[in-house]
């Protein structure tokens, strides 16, 4: 996975969109999809797909949560 994320997620059985999200780093992105945090962090700990501490810790923060630390879904559409 650190020498090469795309080939190490060649042939899982994840969406696309899994796909983009991890190798981005996006880690909001997969929050907000179920992703467990906790998990995710490994992915900092080992500096992964252009992850560290503090860009996972500042992209987390950047997240919404409800009073049970589950992800808000912010829409964009005022109806």
């Amino acid at each position: 996975m650190a020498k090469d994320p795309a080939q190490a997620l060649a042939g899982k059985d994840i969406s696309e969109l899994e796909r983009q999200a991890l190798l981005a780093g996006d880690v909001g992105m997969l929050f907000r999809m179920g992703a467990n945090p906790f998990l995710m962090a490994y992915m900092a700990r080992f500096e992964v797909c252009g992850l560290n501490a503090e860009i996972y810790n500042q992209r987390m923060r950047a997240e919404r949560i409800d009073e049970f630390g589950l992800p808000l879904v912010v829409s964009d559409d005022p109806a």
